[in-house]
C-alpha cells in the first residue's frame, strides 16, 4: 500500500516523483495538484485552476523542478515553479478526457507532450515554449492518437502509446536538439 490519503488516489490519473522525492498527483476527481513526501504526509495542496472545473490527467517535473500539468477539461497545459506557483499556461487542442495529452521529461529538461487530436508530440523546451513536434502516422498512413508518451535517455527515442490502432511507437531523436 501506498503512503498518503486513499481520497487522491482515487481517479488520480498521473503522478511523478521529483528531485526531492515528494510525490506529485494529478489528483483528476479534486482538480487538484497534491504533493506528499515520502511518508504520506500532504506537503501541497492547491486546485490546479482555481474557480474552474479542473480535470488534471498529468504532471511531470521537469528543470529546475517547475512543473507541467496536462489539464484535460479545460484544455491547457500549466506550468508551476517548485512551491506551486502557477506562471504560465498554453492552450491545447480540446479532446476528451480520457484521451488527453501526457507528459514526459528527458534528461535535459526538455518536456514532451502528447496531442492526440492533432496526431503528433510536441517537444517543448525547458521553459515550456515549443521548439519542434512530430506528426504522426500510422504503417498504412493514417493519423494515430497519441496518448502517453515516454523519453528513453539512453537512445534518445521518444515512445508514445497510439489507442486509435492499439500499438505503441516511438520517434528517434528530439527535434529541437
Amino acid at each position: 500500500d501506498a503512503p498518503g490519503d486513499p481520497l487522491y488516489f482515487d481517479r488520480t490519473r498521473g503522478l511523478t516523483v521529483d528531485t526531492q522525492n515528494r510525490l506529485w498527483l494529478a489528483a483528476t476527481a479534486w482538480g487538484s495538484l497534491v504533493a506528499e513526501n515520502a511518508a504520506g504526509e500532504q506537503l501541497f495542496n492547491a486546485p490546479v485552476w482555481p474557480g474552474e472545473d479542473s480535470q488534471p490527467v498529468d504532471v511531470a517535473i521537469g528543470a529546475g523542478d517547475h512543473i507541467f500539468v496536462v489539464d484535460a477539461n479545460l484544455h491547457k497545459l500549466i506550468r508551476f515553479d517548485a512551491s506551486g506557483q502557477r506562471l504560465l499556461a498554453w492552450e491545447l487542442t480540446p479532446t476528451n478526457t480520457l484521451d488527453a495529452p501526457h507528459l514526459a521529461v528527458d534528461a535535459d529538461g526538455f518536456v514532451y507532450l502528447s496531442e492526440p487530436e492533432d496526431s503528433r508530440i510536441a517537444q517543448l523546451d525547458p521553459t515550456g515554449e515549443r521548439v519542434g513536434e512530430w506528426l504522426l502516422m500510422s504503417e498504412q498512413g493514417a493519423p494515430v492518437k497519441p496518448i502517453g508518451v515516454a523519453v528513453d535517455g539512453a537512445a534518445r527515442r521518444v515512445w508514445y502509446v497510439d489507442t486509435a490502432f492499439g500499438e505503441v511507437g516511438y520517434v528517434e531523436r528530439p527535434v529541437g536538439e
